[in-house]
């Protein structure tokens, strides 16, 4: 999406940042650090707006030799016991909320043993079986060695929402003009992908 809106208002700056969590972004939207935000939903209502743009399916992630590694799908009750690597807790992850959350119905809570600051770390750390994780599909493109990336089984379907956020009274042409190639380039998904 970048090069295309780059190709069309070659005039205007666009500054790209590393992904950071989802709180960080919505604190940097608040306070006018950036103009607009691509995270995982849900966007605190109010000064903010925002438009789901994915739903990605959440996948359990496994060490290659963990006894389930094998399987086509994995039942989230099967990883009860497991330990777990997440993000913290304390830079408002909204993945983290979702995954902790995917566990409930299954009748447990995810027993964190370890904490990283990214998707890479995380995943790295599932590959040095220190635990297991749930992560969204876009993570295995990551193709770190040593880990196994399986759909949720028994018709549980966890998506978590990816939403594009911006301040809402921003009165902004430049922001107007990105909304508007936003919504052609990536569109909200069908109300079947919800």
């Amino acid at each position: 999406m970048a090069r295309a809106y780059r190709q069309r208002y070659p005039l205007v700056r666009l500054d790209l940042h590393p992904a950071v969590f989802s709180g960080t972004q919505v604190s940097s939207l608040l306070d006018g650090r950036i103009d607009v935000g691509f995270l995982r939903a849900p966007v605190p209502d109010g000064p903010l707006a925002s438009r789901v743009i994915l739903n990605e399916p959440l996948m359990a992630v496994l060490p290659l030799d963990h006894p389930l590694a094998g399987a086509e799908a994995v039942d989230l009750a099967d990883l009860s016991g497991e330990p777990f690597v997440t993000y913290p807790s304390r830079h408002g992850s909204a993945l983290r909320d979702a995954a902790v959350h995917a566990c409930f119905p299954a009748g447990f809570p995810p027993r964190v043993v370890q904490e990283a600051p990214d998707t890479h770390t995380v995943v790295a750390l599932v590959g040095a079986a220190v635990g297991v994780t749930l992560m969204p599909a876009s993570a295995e493109q990551l193709q770190l060695e040593g880990v196994v990336f399986r759909p949720i089984a028994g018709g549980v379907d966890v998506r978590v929402p990816i939403a594009l956020a911006w301040r809402r009274e921003d009165p902004s042409p430049v922001l107007a003009g990105f909304l508007a190639f936003a919504e052609e380039v990536l569109p909200s998904p069908a109300p079947g992908d919800r």
